[in-house]
Protein backbone atom coordinates (compact mmCIF):
# COMPACT_ATOMS: atom_id res chain seq x y z
CA UNK A 1 0.00 0.00 0.00
CA UNK A 2 1.41 3.55 -0.99
CA UNK A 3 1.65 6.14 1.37
CA UNK A 4 -0.31 9.79 0.45
CA UNK A 5 3.29 11.05 1.10
CA UNK A 6 5.24 9.01 -1.66
CA UNK A 7 2.12 9.79 -3.56
CA UNK A 8 2.77 13.40 -3.19
CA UNK A 9 6.40 13.64 -3.60
CA UNK A 10 5.79 11.75 -7.03
CA UNK A 11 3.39 14.34 -7.77
CA UNK A 12 5.50 17.02 -7.65
CA UNK A 13 8.44 15.08 -9.51
CA UNK A 14 5.97 14.35 -12.28
CA UNK A 15 4.87 17.81 -12.50
CA UNK A 16 8.52 19.07 -12.28
CA UNK A 17 9.30 16.80 -15.08
CA UNK A 18 6.43 18.27 -17.53
CA UNK A 19 7.59 21.87 -17.21
CA UNK A 20 11.40 21.01 -18.35
CA UNK A 21 9.65 18.85 -20.94
CA UNK A 22 7.15 22.09 -22.44
CA UNK A 23 10.71 24.48 -21.94
CA UNK A 24 12.49 21.79 -24.14
CA UNK A 25 10.10 21.26 -26.83
CA UNK A 26 8.81 25.01 -26.53
CA UNK A 27 7.78 26.26 -30.57
CA UNK A 28 10.51 28.83 -31.49
CA UNK A 29 9.96 31.41 -34.63
CA UNK A 30 11.94 34.07 -35.99
CA UNK A 31 10.17 36.73 -37.35
CA UNK A 32 11.18 38.91 -40.07
CA UNK A 33 10.06 42.53 -40.38
CA UNK A 34 10.55 44.90 -43.16
CA UNK A 35 13.23 46.82 -40.81
CA UNK A 36 13.55 44.17 -37.93
CA UNK A 37 13.86 40.72 -36.62
CA UNK A 38 12.64 38.95 -33.69
CA UNK A 39 12.54 35.57 -31.55
CA UNK A 40 9.14 34.53 -30.85
CA UNK A 41 8.65 31.54 -28.72
CA UNK A 42 5.38 29.91 -28.50
CA UNK A 43 2.95 32.40 -29.51
CA UNK A 44 -0.73 32.49 -28.85
CA UNK A 45 -3.73 34.05 -29.05
CA UNK A 46 -6.92 34.59 -27.34
CA UNK A 47 -10.29 34.90 -29.33
CA UNK A 48 -13.94 34.19 -27.56
CA UNK A 49 -12.32 32.67 -24.45
CA UNK A 50 -10.50 30.17 -26.74
CA UNK A 51 -6.12 30.32 -26.27
CA UNK A 52 -5.02 28.82 -30.00
CA UNK A 53 -1.24 28.43 -30.39
CA UNK A 54 0.75 28.46 -33.60
CA UNK A 55 2.83 25.13 -34.17
CA UNK A 56 3.69 26.25 -37.83
CA UNK A 57 5.54 29.14 -39.34
CA UNK A 58 3.03 29.40 -42.05
CA UNK A 59 0.26 29.32 -39.50
CA UNK A 60 1.88 32.51 -37.71
CA UNK A 61 2.67 34.19 -40.97
CA UNK A 62 -1.02 33.71 -42.23
CA UNK A 63 -1.94 35.15 -38.63
CA UNK A 64 0.30 38.05 -38.77
CA UNK A 65 -0.33 39.13 -42.42
CA UNK A 66 2.04 41.24 -45.20
CA UNK A 67 3.15 43.53 -42.86
CA UNK A 68 5.94 40.97 -42.03
CA UNK A 69 9.14 39.93 -44.76
CA UNK A 70 8.11 36.42 -43.26
CA UNK A 71 8.82 33.53 -40.42
CA UNK A 72 10.78 31.18 -40.03
CA UNK A 73 11.54 28.21 -37.39
CA UNK A 74 14.89 29.92 -35.07
CA UNK A 75 17.91 28.41 -36.79
CA UNK A 76 16.61 27.85 -40.47
CA UNK A 77 16.85 30.22 -43.22
CA UNK A 78 14.05 29.36 -44.79
CA UNK A 79 11.10 32.00 -44.58
CA UNK A 80 7.82 31.91 -45.59
CA UNK A 81 5.38 35.05 -45.99
CA UNK A 82 1.34 35.27 -45.51
CA UNK A 83 0.95 34.86 -49.07
CA UNK A 84 2.44 30.84 -48.41
CA UNK A 85 5.63 31.67 -50.59
CA UNK A 86 8.93 30.18 -49.65
CA UNK A 87 12.41 32.30 -49.40
CA UNK A 88 15.88 31.96 -48.40
CA UNK A 89 17.44 34.16 -46.83
CA UNK A 90 21.15 35.11 -46.50
CA UNK A 91 23.22 36.37 -44.09
CA UNK A 92 23.49 39.67 -46.35
CA UNK A 93 19.74 40.48 -46.25
CA UNK A 94 19.88 39.87 -42.48
CA UNK A 95 22.70 42.02 -42.05
CA UNK A 96 20.83 44.76 -44.00
CA UNK A 97 17.42 44.52 -41.46
CA UNK A 98 20.23 45.03 -38.89
CA UNK A 99 21.73 47.97 -40.17
CA UNK A 100 17.95 49.33 -41.15
CA UNK A 101 16.47 48.55 -38.06
CA UNK A 102 20.22 50.67 -35.80
CA UNK A 103 19.40 53.59 -38.34
CA UNK A 104 15.63 53.73 -37.39
CA UNK A 105 16.26 53.67 -33.60
CA UNK A 106 18.99 56.40 -34.28
CA UNK A 107 16.86 58.64 -35.53
CA UNK A 108 14.36 58.38 -32.96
Amino acid sequence: MLSCNYILVNCKIFKIILILIKAVSAVKFTVYNYNSIYNIIDPCYTSDNVTSCFKTPEELANYMGPSIYGVSLQGNNTLVNSFGYYYSINDTVIQHIKKTNKIIKSKK
